[in-house]
């Protein structure tokens, strides 16, 4: 039976290496074997917090299983760039895909809102104008 190579293998087997060269090799490996999935879309919630190497990962999966992608997230909610997180990865995908954008806040305040936009204003490469909410205070 041939033996799976899954990250954590991998890096279990090479202590030394880092998740991103772990996940280089798995790109490699999925690139060329005959790996397929059952799966013919691929839904990457929190997408703002997903590096490079890990959006290649997606990709080269959705590729070799001529699989369709959705990113689900608000590029204005990284939580993870200390961990190589690249919210602006959201962002070249706008430019090149149909997107949705849901502009509704039902959980927040007016007062909240207006503070928030006020300082999603000021990050750069952010599309705010202006979050939109229902809820009354």
């Amino acid at each position: 039976m041939e033996k799976m190579y899954t990250i954590e293998n991998m890096i279990n087997e090479y202590k030394m290496i880092t998740y991103e060269v772990a996940t280089i090799m798995l790109i490699k490996y999925i690139l060329y074997n005959n790996i397929t999935t059952p799966f013919r879309h691929i839904i990457i919630d929190e997408a703002q917090d997903t590096s490079l190497i890990q959006m290649i990962l997606m990709l080269t999966i959705a590729y070799k299983n001529n699989a369709s992608i959705s990113l689900i997230g608000d590029e204005a909610q990284s939580l993870y760039e200390f961990r190589n997180a690249l919210p602006q990865l959201m962002h070249e995908f706008k430019e090149k895909v149909l997107t949705t954008s849901l502009d509704t806040n039902y959980r927040s305040t007016d007062e909240i809102l207006s503070f928030a936009t006020k300082t999603l204003q000021i990050i750069p490469d952010t599309d705010i104008s202006k979050i939109n909410g229902t809820k009354q205070t």
